[in-house]
């Protein structure tokens, strides 16, 4: 590794444990098979009852500082990435599996029919892991830092992208080559949605005289289209139902602007519903949870340290959860 790629690795892990420990960062996932949400506390992974939406348990992690929560749902088994490392628990048994040393930085995308785990690490690459074995199978190097994955799983195609860059990813992992689109704004997230082949992309124009959008990049077509959203102060996370083909973007709260879970229907292409959330909705990669088959919303608030719950057919906040 050059002088100067080790210079970006030290000063990029010291940025995220200064914002993490500022509680910037906020993780949640949700398995719709099992009916858990997990969502990352201090130190600790809550294991939330879809039903009743109470915390079952938690889990201790040994790390306090959490970059990504990836769920396989045929498996049951969740994946956490942390600082050089990747946690693996057992969603049966509520009990870390193993800790793999690699990954960190970085979201996780899940490929379940393969049942393979894609994580960036940090020399600007993604490890490729066997779910069934917990073993490194190989790391497709991008030459770029990755912040946010999704997993396409009509084309077998990892897409990625850097939290600081402006351009969208293409990994084929079987043949390790890639290819790189042009996105319109700073991102902050993205999501594959398989029925309609888009990646959606929450992307943030820092500036509330000119709102953010939600970026839609096809996966067949490589057209590149977006939805404007709502005033706003930038953008922190999205998740989409795909069975509803609604997504779904948490933005930014300012002065004379409050946090908002932005509700866009993506046939129509507009924003359908803007939903306030409590507390003072600022941060980094604050993810959006989406339960699609009971059509809950997971979202959660960085100060407060509380999972709101909303209700999918009314657009409606139905519940908050006090995390650990």
């Amino acid at each position: 590794m050059s002088k100067t790629k080790k210079i970006s690795v030290i000063t990029r892990a010291l940025v995220f444990c200064m914002l993490a420990s500022s509680t910037l960062l906020a993780q949640v996932a949700v398995n719709s098979v099992t009916n858990r949400i997990y969502a990352e506390g201090s130190g600790s992974v809550a294991v939330i009852d879809g039903s009743t939406d109470t915390i079952l348990t938690t889990i201790s992690i040994p790390s306090s500082i959490f970059f990504g929560i990836g769920i396989n749902t045929t498996t049951n088994k969740i994946y956490l990435s942390v600082i050089n490392a990747l946690v693996v628990i057992d969603g049966n048994t509520n009990t870390i599996e193993t800790t793999l040393p690699f990954g960190g930085f970085s979201r996780i995308a899940i490929d379940a029919s393969r049942n393979l785990i894609y994580a960036a690490d940090s020399s600007a690459g993604t490890a490729i892991i066997d779910g069934s074995t917990n073993t490194l199978l190989r790391t497709a190097q991008l030459n770029t830092f990755v912040d946010f994955l999704t997993f396409d799983s009509r084309s077998n195609i990892v897409y990625s992208i850097y939290g600081g860059g402006a351009n969208l990813i293409a990994l084929d992992p079987t043949t390790n080559t890639s290819t790189s689109s042009s996105i319109f704004y700073t991102p902050s997230g993205l999501v594959y949605d398989p029925v309609s082949d888009n990646v959606l992309i929450a992307e943030s124009k820092g500036s509330q005289s000119s709102p953010s959008i939600l970026g839609i990049f096809n996966g067949t077509s490589h057209v590149h289209t977006f939805v404007q959203l709502a005033q706003d102060n930038g953008t922190y996370g999205v998740g989409v139902n795909s069975s509803t083909q609604l997504a779904y973007v948490s933005t930014g709260s300012g002065p004379g602007v409050s946090g908002h879970v932005q509700v866009i229907d993506l046939n129509a292409k507009q924003v359908i519903a803007s939903i306030p959330v409590p507390g003072v909705t600022f941060g980094l990669y604050a993810n959006i949870g989406v339960n699609e088959a009971t059509n809950h919303i997971y979202y959660m608030d960085i100060p407060t340290r509380r999972v709101s719950v909303i209700n999918g057919a009314s657009n409606t906040i139905i519940d908050t959860i006090a995390l650990p």
